[in-house]
Order: structure tokens, then C-alpha cells, then sequence
């Protein structure tokens, strides 16, 4: 079962990469250092990948993001988290390094649908490359480490 869910996981992935390289006019702006950042983004999220356990690793949802500035966005959305259970969140982004079509980034806020808390803070690292996101979180307590990829499309 495994072997099963890695070969989801890597043939979901390669569809992300093969859609960053053929991303859309927008993305591709990003590149000229004359031109501004997009105003808004779409999240399309996607796929997770967890360590262990049994997960739902397919996490259809959407989210929206407003930018603030040019390291700064505001977003909120919602998504089918790894629990089966449907999660709410608002958070703040801050992208602290850009080349290219590559872009770190930290965020952080608050999301619901994982603990018995209605409510949690959460922070994490995201990388971009074009219109592809990943995040990786580390095992903490029982929980699984994983690694979760989304679609941050500019409009």
C-alpha cells in the first residue's frame, strides 16, 4: 500500500512540475525586474505526502491571496486536510528571497480541523519555483512529518 500511495504522490508532483514549467503569463512577468508582483493568488491546493499513518493525502481546496506590498500577502481558504476533516484558515505571508522563478517564504496564522482546539496557530516554510508550492513539516509528538505541494496561481 505504500509503493501505492508514493507513486500517487510522485505522479501528482510531476503534473505540478510539468504545470510551473509551462506557467502562465503572469508567472513568467515575475521574472523582469521592471514589473510589479501580482496583486492576487489562487491556491489550488493539492497533494501531502506524510511519513506515516494512514492520511487522506488528496486535499482538494481552494484559497485567495491578497498582496500587501512586495514581500507581504494576506490570505484565507479552505481545504480537505489530512484527518478527512475540512479545514478554515487566514494567515499572513512574508517571501523573504526571490531569483528568478524561485521564492522563499514563511507564513503563519491561525487554522481549524485539526485538534479538538476549534482554533490553532500555525506557522510553516514554503518554496516556490514558478507556480509550484511546497511546505514541509517535521514530525512533532505523534503527529507525521510531510510534505505538501498546492498550484499558487497570479491574477
Amino acid at each position: 500500500m505504500r509503493v501505492n500511495k508514493l507513486k500517487y504522490f510522485a505522479t501528482v508532483f510531476g503534473i505540478f512540475v510539468s504545470l510551473s514549467l509551462v506557467s502562465s503569463p503572469a508567472a513568467l512577468a515575475q521574472d523582469k525586474a521592471a514589473e510589479p508582483p501580482p496583486s492576487y493568488y489562487v491556491n489550488i491546493f493539492g497533494v501531502s505526502q506524510h511519513s506515516s499513518g494512514d492520511h487522506n493525502e488528496f486535499n482538494a481546496g481552494l484559497g485567495l491571496e491578497k498582496a500587501m506590498g512586495k514581500d507581504w500577502t494576506l490570505g484565507a481558504g479552505y481545504y480537505r486536510n489530512s484527518n478527512w476533516k475540512g479545514s478554515a484558515y487566514a494567515m499572513a505571508r512574508y517571501s523573504f528571497y526571490r531569483a528568478g522563478r524561485l521564492e522563499l517564504a514563511v507564513q503563519g496564522g491561525l487554522i481549524t480541523g485539526y485538534t479538538h482546539l476549534p482554533v490553532i496557530p500555525i506557522a510553516i516554510p514554503v518554496v516556490c519555483y514558478s507556480v509550484v508550492c511546497a511546505t514541509a513539516i517535521p514530525s512533532l509528538g505523534s503527529n507525521s512529518a510531510l510534505v505538501a505541494a498546492n498550484l499558487r496561481i497570479p491574477f
